[in-house]
């Protein structure tokens, strides 16, 4: 049949690592599903031995594939790790090349620098920890740990909202410290600048990179809601296929 070759190269073996092949990791409500909600690859144990029906499975994949929510995937991980490294170097350098602050770079050139971003990156960690995981690596740390009972709990949006404002609490109040004994140390080097520009330098070097993890924050946020929507387009592509729909 003509969509035989395509159905063949959807089924997963699931023989690579659990970090790069999902292991169709189903709650007791998924066990019929022919579709994994995490990843999107097709069940090769529950599919369907029935030619109609694997042709209207066929089918119904080839309608979800067509989502923007399940077509870009991983691509919004990868976007918000390029960004976050970007930020630091074009919002700094955009301030600096705007404004007069008597020296055109946060950290002089050197070898032995960091950069910008090996600063930024402490604000970013509790960000990246906690709300960077897509569905897949929340099912594998769920069912690893033995608490599946509990996964619609941890990852509820209330649960989840509640944490995102505590860690944007703790980043407002102690974060700012560290950026700004960073900031003393890096722009006490440029030697040029008189106490005000020092103080200034200061001042700003803490605004950018706080900017920077609000930023990264609020992408983080859509990169929850885009993964969210994923997953619920892959259940509902389940749900119709059991329910006898195309």
């Amino acid at each position: 049949m003509f969509w035989r070759r395509n159905w063949e190269d959807e089924i997963s073996g699931s023989e690579e690592s659990p970090f790069l092949e999902c292991r169709h990791l189903l709650f007791e409500e998924e066990a019929d599903y022919p579709i994994c909600p995490s990843c999107g690859k097709l069940i090769k144990k529950n599919l369907p031995q029935n030619s109609v029906d694997r042709s209207r499975l066929f089918l119904i994949c080839q309608k979800v594939k067509r989502v923007w929510s399940v077509k870009i995937g991983i691509a919004s991980t990868l976007l918000i790790l390029i960004l976050s490294y970007l930020l630091p170097q074009l919002i700094g350098g955009w301030f600096l090349w705007t404004g007069n602050y008597g020296f055109s770079r946060f950290i002089p050139s050197s070898s032995h620098n960091p950069t910008l971003f090996s600063v930024t990156l402490f604000g970013y960690i509790p960000l990246f920890i906690f709300f960077v995981a897509r569905e897949r690596v929340k099912r594998f740390f769920t069912f690893s740990l033995g608490i599946e009972h509990f996964h619609k709990i941890l990852y509820s949006w209330p649960v989840q909202l509640t944490l995102f404002i505590f860690i944007i609490i703790l980043l407002s109040i102690y974060v700012p410290k560290f950026y700004e004994m960073e900031g003393e140390s890096l722009i006490a080097k440029q030697i040029q600048l008189t106490p005000a520009q020092h103080v200034k330098g200061v001042e700003l070097f803490v605004f950018v990179n706080m900017l920077c993890n609000w930023i990264v924050a609020g992408l983080l946020v859509i990169h929850q809601l885009i993964d969210r929507r994923r997953t619920w387009w892959l259940k509902e592509a389940n749900e119709a296929y059991l329910a006898g729909g195309c």
